[in-house]
This record gives structure tokens, C-alpha cells and sequence, in this order.
């Protein structure tokens, strides 16, 4: 089989510029951030292999299902205090959620942010809000793009 030199390169190299924001419930297992990924990923036809890395609040630093979701799929997992995320605008604040972390939003604030340092980012992917039936947790997931692949976070660590 032929394939064009687009495709061939695309195949091998999928461009890694799509930062994804997660806010979930404590103790959301691994499964449930997969398939909320998964779900938001496929129904705004985005490829996961275009995924540069995880981003959310700083108070996830031990959240098992993000760390476990981001080290089977060796992403980087950055981190924001609210603070910070706080003085990011964003189109969907939430006073729940300020009244609950101290920020109007983890998951747009933070995809935004984790871009930032290696270039511009826009908002893609509004929050979207995943619940899986029969299933403990819920997840809110957002996706912002930078301009510009973001090399450095193919090299960080998870």
C-alpha cells in the first residue's frame, strides 16, 4: 500500500499541541478520566496522540486516577495553585467550584496556563462536564491549544 508523505509523517509524528485542563472529584479511579478523555476527544473529532500533556490544580498533586492516567500514557502532569489559575479569564467560571478550591475554574484556567510558557494558547474545548454512569467520580475536562508544539513537555517526566 502507498501512502503520501503526509500521511506517512502524520502517522509517526502527530503533532503534541493540545493541552487537556482535568478537574475531578476526589478519588475518580484512572478508568473514568480515560473514558471522559476518550468521550470529549471523539466528539469535538480530536486525536488523543495530539495530547502534549494533563494540567490541574495543585491540590491533585497525589489524585491516583490523574497520576496513573498520565504515567500509562507517559504525559506530563503540571500542576497550578489557585492562585494562579484564578487570575487566568476564562469563559465558564463557577462559583461552586470557587466556593469549593478557591478558583471559578481548574480545568479551562489550567489548560490555558500549561501552554503559556512555551507559547500563546487559545481555548479549544470549553469545560465539558463527564459522568460516567455507574461509575464513582466526575471529571470536567478542557482543551486548549498552543500555537506552537510544545517540545519541552515530550521530554519532562511524568
Amino acid at each position: 500500500m502507498k501512502h503520501s508523505k503526509t500521511e506517512t509523517l502524520g502517522s509517526q509524528c502527530p503533532l503534541r499541541n493540545l493541552w487537556v485542563g482535568i478537574g475531578c472529584k476526589r478519588g475518580t479511579p484512572k478508568v473514568v478520566i480515560e473514558q471522559a478523555v476518550r468521550t470529549v476527544f471523539q466528539t469535538y473529532a480530536l486525536s488523543e496522540d495530539s495530547i502534549a500533556g494533563i494540567a490541574t490544580l495543585d491540590t491533585k498533586a497525589d489524585e491516583e486516577g490523574l497520576i496513573t492516567f498520565c504515567r500509562d500514557r507517559q504525559l506530563p502532569l503540571r500542576y497550578f495553585s489557585a492562585d494562579v489559575l484564578r487570575s487566568v479569564a476564562i469563559p465558564s467560571p463557577s462559583s461552586a467550584i470557587e466556593a469549593s478550591v478557591s478558583t471559578p475554574s481548574v480545568a479551562e484556567a489550567a489548560a490555558l496556563l500549561a501552554c503559556v510558557p512555551h507559547s500563546t494558547s487559545q481555548l479549544c474545548i470549553p469545560k465539558q462536564i463527564v459522568r460516567e454512569m455507574e461509575q464513582p467520580g466526575l471529571v470536567t475536562i478542557a482543551v486548549a491549544r498552543s500555537v506552537t508544539e510544545n517540545v519541552a513537555s515530550l521530554h519532562e517526566i511524568p
